[in-house]
């Protein structure tokens, strides 16, 4: 999954953190078109030298490459600089095998944040992190988050809207337009929501990369499993408001990477209800890997999984249990806190989402 610079247990449990590496979620880019172009081949070596060593499957990151390799000495990237070198070799390297975040890109992607003075200085695109939130109908709390991102504001204010609600017989958490991002929103939020402690989902990263990736006081050792392996325990608020409200998740095909996680977290641990339509399927955690030329690589170094089966999420999405289109999750929520129908409808239109619903084509894809 994608995430930023780690800041708590849940950054010990989803990222690893290498040198001059930084994790970020939101498309975009942040000024480094103006770097000087280097080597092609150079680039790629370095990317397949890169994938070789941390890539969270060894004999698939050395397929990785080895096909960068072939293409180098036939040329295939030669004259190509920039958002035309990142493109070409990610598509070569998804032609071995698919990953929802391996990817080859100029610029490293930007985070949307909240505004204001935590905010001071960082550009805010589209809709910020914490869209709306409040009483959506009486007893019925709604919080629509477009991001997970490393911002204090954005967490202190979701931590505050959940207190203000604390009465709230029904949560509607909405993550329909939620691509990801870091782990401090998650790590406030679980606390909230759990009355006992509770077994969330587990880590295996590659071998050799536990000491960064794995630490933190939130995640055990599992008796009998690898070291690279470990698994998260949330450890409930005594203080929280919401460990006995319901809960009803929001999902579409463009809820990603850590929203993926919150929305597993809610599921397997049968704490709510996911409602909508199955999630993007963006599951591999890792590091943002600066590049010559103003590239960055997004290295796939681990992944989140389901402990009770070993399952993962990872190109497959995460199915809601309560199926619906997205456009109608929040509409059935509603119904199922006990609104009428139509009554359902008319909120679910004046809280729809301005952003897409969609997910997001992969390089190569029209």
């Amino acid at each position: 999954m994608r995430w930023m610079i780690p800041s708590g247990t849940m950054a010990a449990l989803v990222l690893a953190l290498t040198p001059a590496s930084a994790i970020c979620a939101q498309e975009g880019v942040s000024g480094a078109q103006s770097a000087p172009a280097s080597e092609p081949r150079a680039v790629a070596e370095r990317v397949a030298a890169l994938l070789q060593e941390e890539y969270l499957d060894a004999e698939t990151g050395k397929a990785y490459a080895a096909r960068l390799r072939d293409q180098a000495a036939k040329g295939a990237y030669d004259g190509l600089t920039g958002a035309a070198l990142a493109q070409k070799l990610t598509i070569d390297l998804l032609a071995v095998k698919d990953d929802a975040h391996l990817r080859v890109r100029l610029g490293a992607p930007a985070m949307r944040r909240m505004p204001g003075p935590a905010s001071a200085g960082v550009e805010v695109k589209g809709p910020p992190t914490l869209e709306q939130q409040g009483w959506i109908a009486p007893g019925i709390a709604y919080v629509r988050l477009n991001e997970f991102p490393q911002d204090p504001a954005a967490t202190e204010a979701v931590r505050a809207s959940l207190h203000d609600h604390r009465s709230a017989k029904t949560l509607i958490v909405d993550l329909r337009t939620n691509h990801g991002g870091a782990p401090d929103l998650l790590d406030a939020m679980f606390p909230m929501l759990f009355s006992t402690p509770t077994r969330l989902f587990a880590s295996q990263v590659r071998g050799g990369m536990e000491a960064v990736a794995l630490a933190g006081p939130n995640l055990r050792r599992v008796n009998g499993a690898p070291d690279n392996v470990r698994e998260y325990w949330v450890k409930p608020d005594a203080s929280s408001p919401m460990q006995r409200a319901r809960i009803f998740v929001l999902t579409s095909p463009a809820t990603a990477s850590a929203a993926e996680a919150f929305a597993a977290a809610i599921k397997w641990s049968g704490r709510g209800t996911l409602i909508g339509a199955r999630t993007a399927g963006a599951n591999h955690m890792g590091a943002l890997e600066m590049l010559d030329g103003g590239l960055t690589l997004f290295a796939p170094v681990g992944r989140v999984f389901n402990p009770a089966d070993g399952t993962d999420w990872e190109g497959v999405g995460i199915e809601p249990n309560v199926e619906a289109p997205a456009e109608q999750a929040l509409t059935v929520a509603l119904i199922r806190a006990g609104l009428p129908e139509a009554t359902a409808a008319s909120l679910a239109d004046q809280y729809r989402p301005t952003l897409p619903m969609t997910r997001r084509p992969r390089p190569g894809q029209v």
